[in-house]
């Protein structure tokens, strides 16, 4: 008899192992890869942060308004006891920097702009790591400040990478990239942040490069803020000719310095106090012109956001790479999304005008440095458009007056076409006039030439571009001619004996004369790439341009080594070396232009590189160049191609084992593999049974250990029970969360699951597992015979027959008996006992198990073995699986403190 209890622990010792992993598939089978009964952002990687207790202070250095404040009012204080930092003329000190290069030194940033107020939406994280780029970069510079007042925040350059701060408490970065404190540190508390660096080709910056994130637009264009209506108006105006966010952000901060003044102290009242400044005081401090900037960009869907920090300060005199910031040189400027290029800063406010009313209120020992966040608009550009209350004001013309063409008096339009005179070299005796129809001649473009004398057309006059003989003016003076691409254009006027001056009266002749006029070129060679940045061991499209306009015949060299000529529309077509940076030279002409190009990887990454899921299902990829999401990118694994939406994000089936998923752009290819655990978990579920049973086998045939295998079998079907406990505590979370979003089918599913894991705890192994495979297969085939039943020509009513019942009752009744014979064997281990089941209780009960699971277990027992069969319910059978559950966790923790 005791070999065949020994066998049947055996027995239920393999079922157990492989029940748990029937359950772990069936939980892979039906949940999948993701958890159906989440809630949206519950445990998802891309929506949870790490809240991050950041302190803010308006007294401390960047606090406040100067960036600690997530709510930022403008033109006040966030204390209405204190003065407004971004007006104060204060000359206290607020820190010192040491570094290579004088940067705008950066607190914090806002993305949205309601009632009067810049709000910071995103939340501050720990920092934990180094920091990943935001765009492409051309190098790292370190800065190491040392504060000469207590702070909350840590002010740097844009944008930071690397902390290095020894001070109490973690340090945070917020969702604009603003240095958080934990704790208030004090003066003389020294700390060095790396930072990326990018210095970009303004020519580049003007060079439409595909469309920003999606992602961005939504956070930091119009539909994030309440612009008001009328500074909508004005930024259609202003940005109307504009093709890329830069040109756009340079016209915007042209109109404003052209029409607007400069004042640190003043404060515009009213509701809204940029429309108030736009509109009606047109005077302020930097506050007003960033947020102006920044409001009048994001009503044109162009991302931009408002930076508060300070400027560049006083350089020292006596230490290089030294400088002293006051609390006069708070500042706020305008960052701006530039596809391609990341983030580039712009500074709306007049810098000379800053720069004086600093040096006024700090009076320092040095000179407060004059460096502009970004060189990339044109100084000369002379904006047409009035304040914004005159906008529009020209369209309103009752006459129908255009763009200011037609005068109130009825005067013809100007011609702004006019030829321009342009003066003889110095030195030069001449009688002869030049006129040229361009005053800026661009390289390979072609102007006309018209030579007079009194005001009169001189023809037959021989003409040299830069000591080219290009030919003779006709009859009205005139020659048109190509500009070379040279720095300076040299026109020399030969006449000869037959030249002739058209007069009004005759014609007359003159001598032979060389006159020489020396107009500067303007305009510089410009190289653009397309994608930018460049990307390694791909192929890219050089642009080789001059004020927009396409140089052909332009010789291009990478790293030195010529590779070809730019063809009639200014472009090549080159292989990218996989490198960090290359110099790409074109020349033409007297012309030639070196620029430095970041080179960066095309990457691809999947949300996990090991997944446990069924094959077929999805898996979220996004690819990646510099950091930066490229979009419309093909995806391909194996027959499955698609394509990378404007986050670069797409979604792929993954197979039963390994995906190789391959990314394409630009001719470059990257690929990333994703492991399916799956099958190799069900191999390894398989190798364990197969082990456990092996080596309670091999340790049964030895002489003298029957016994101890008895115990190690009973001892593993413990812990195997224990761990089905544990699986039931998480199904039924699941469950809770199930009843909240699921329908009846998947409730069903979990109920079953729950009562087959009751059922094998209590030894009904067999039952159990058949509970579970019957639920499993009801939960599918449900669905299945009721879409078939929908469609029928005919009804067929279904009843539960009386044979069903009563089967189902005999399994209720065999399952509380195979409780009983557990317990049994809990009380009494030895075979063959004659004991009552009143006796068994009893004895339960002497040996220190709890009375009351032990009364509940016998009269359950009871109305199975003697009870009319409609008592046999499931609930009957849960009961008492319930009651002898906590009859053996008594038992084990009895034996644990032993």
């Amino acid at each position: 008899m005791k070999q065949v209890v020994q066998r049947r622990q055996l027995w239920n010792l393999v079922l157990i192992v492989t029940f748990i992993i029937a359950i772990s598939l069936a939980a892979v089978v039906f949940i999948g890869a993701d958890d159906p009964f989440a809630s949206p952002g519950e445990d998802d990687p891309d929506t949870a942060t790490d809240a991050f207790p950041a302190v803010d202070e308006y007294s401390t250095v960047g606090g406040g308004s100067i960036g600690g404040a997530a709510v930022n009012p403008v033109g006040e204080a966030i204390n209405e006891d204190v003065t407004n930092p971004l007006a104060t003329t204060n000359a206290t000190k607020q820190f010192t920097v040491e570094t290579a290069q004088p940067q705008y030194w950066r607190v914090n940033a806002y993305d949205r702009y309601e009632d009067g107020e810049w709000l910071r939406t995103e939340p501050t994280v720990a920092y934990t790591d180094r920091l990943p780029e935001t765009g492409p970069t051309t190098g790292t510079a370190d800065h190491t400040v040392t504060l000469q007042r207590d702070t909350t925040m840590l002010p740097a350059a844009w944008q930071p990478a690397e902390i290095d701060f020894d001070g109490e408490g973690m340090i945070g970065v917020s969702g604009e990239h603003g240095i958080d404190l934990e704790t208030k540190q004090s003066a003389e508390t020294e700390y060095t942040v790396e930072t990326y660096t990018y210095d970009p080709d303004p020519a580049a910056l003007s060079t439409p490069s595909g469309d920003p994130p999606q992602t961005i637009v939504q956070q930091y264009g119009s539909e994030k803020g309440a612009i008001p209506d009328e500074i909508e108006d004005v930024g259609e105006a202003v940005t109307e000719d504009t093709a890329t966010a830069a040109d756009a952000a340079c016209a915007v901060q042209d109109w404003l310095q052209a029409n607007y003044d400069y004042n640190r102290t003043a404060t515009p009242a009213g509701d809204d106090p940029v429309t108030e400044f736009l509109f009606d005081t047109e005077t302020g401090n930097a506050e007003y012109f960033a947020s102006s900037m920044t409001t009048v960009l994001q009503s044109q869907d162009i991302p931009a956001r408002y930076v508060t920090g300070y400027g560049p300060g006083e350089a020292q005199e006596d230490t290089e790479g030294s400088y002293n910031i006051y609390s006069a040189n708070t500042h706020a400027w305008t960052e701006v999304y530039v596809a391609g290029h990341g983030w580039i800063p712009f500074d709306p406010t007049p810098t000379d005008d800053r720069l004086a009313a600093a040096q006024t209120h700090i009076e320092p020992d040095g000179e407060l440095v004059n460096h502009t966040v970004a060189e990339v608009c044109d100084a000369d550009t002379d904006p047409a458009l009035p304040p914004a209350d005159e906008i529009g004001d020209e369209d309103e013309d009752e006459n129908g007056a255009e763009n200011g063409n037609e005068s109130d008096n009825g005067d013809e339009p100007t011609n702004g076409d006019d030829p321009v005179v342009i003066d003889p070299d110095p030195g030069a005796d001449t009688d002869y006039t030049l006129l040229l129809s361009d005053e800026s001649p661009l390289p390979g473009g072609q102007i006309t030439v018209t030579v007079q004398q009194e005001e009169s057309p001189v023809a037959g006059v021989n003409v040299f571009v830069n000591s080219e003989d290009v030919g003779s003016t006709d009859e009205n003076g005139e020659i048109t001619i190509t500009v070379p691409y040279a720095s300076n254009l040299v026109i020399t006027l030969e006449t000869a004996e037959t030249a002739t001056v058209t007069t009004n009266t005759a014609a007359t002749t003159t001598g032979t004369t060389d006159h020489t006029y020396t107009v500067p070129i303007t305009g510089s060679l410009s190289v653009t790439t397309n994608p930018a940045p460049l990307i390694a061991d791909g192929t890219a499209t050089t642009y080789v341009t001059i004020g927009g306009n396409p140089v052909t015949n332009a010789a291009v060299a990478v790293n030195g080594d010529h590779i070809g000529m730019t063809d009639e529309t200014g472009s090549m077509t080159m292989d990218v070396p996989a490198k960090d940076e290359i110099a790409i030279t074109v020349e033409r002409g007297e012309l030639t232009k070196t620029a430095s190009h970041a080179v960066v990887p095309l990457e691809l990454s999947t949300e996990t590189d090991r997944v446990l899921a069924m094959p077929g299902q999805n898996v979220s990829v996004t690819l990646t160049a510099g950091g930066q999401p490229v979009a419309g990118a093909q995806i391909t694994t194996g027959e499955t191609t698609v394509t990378t939406d404007t986050d670069g994000t797409t979604a792929v089936p993954i197979s039963a084992l390994q995906t190789t998923i391959t990314g394409e752009h630009a001719d470059a290819e990257t690929t990333h593999e994703v492991q399916n655990l799956l099958l190799p978990g069900i191999g390894g579920g398989v190798a364990g049974v197969v082990l456990v049973v092996g080596g309670v086998i091999g340790m049964r045939r030895y002489t003298g250990v029957t016994e101890r295998a008895t115990t190690v079998t009973r001892t593993l079907t413990q812990r195997l029970l224990q761990a089905l406990s544990r699986i039931e505590t998480g199904i039924q979370a699941i469950s809770t969360r199930a009843n909240e979003g699921t329908g009846a089918i998947g409730q069903y599913l979990l109920a079953q699951i729950k009562r087959g894991i009751r059922w094998a705890k209590s030894v009904n192994v067999t039952g159990g597992l058949s509970m579970i495979v019957r639920g499993i297969w009801a939960g599918l085939i449900v669905p299945v015979r009721w879409i078939n039943t929908r469609f029928r020509e005919t009804d067929e009513p279904t009843t539960d027959t009386a044979d069903g019942e009563q089967t189902a009752q005999t399994e209720v009744q065999q399952s509380i008996r195979d409780i009983w014979g557990r317990f049994t064997m809990l009380v009494t281990p030895q075979e063959g006992t004659t004991a009552t089941p009143a006796e068994i209780a009893q004895q339960a009960v002497t040996m220190g198990l709890p009375k009351r699971p032990v009364t509940r277990l016998l009269d359950i027992f009871r109305k199975a073995e003697y009870g009319p069969p409609e008592q046999h319910s499931e609930q009957l059978a849960n009961d008492a699986a319930d009651a002898f559950a906590e009859l053996e966790d008594e038992q084990q923790t009895g034996e644990d403190e032993t």
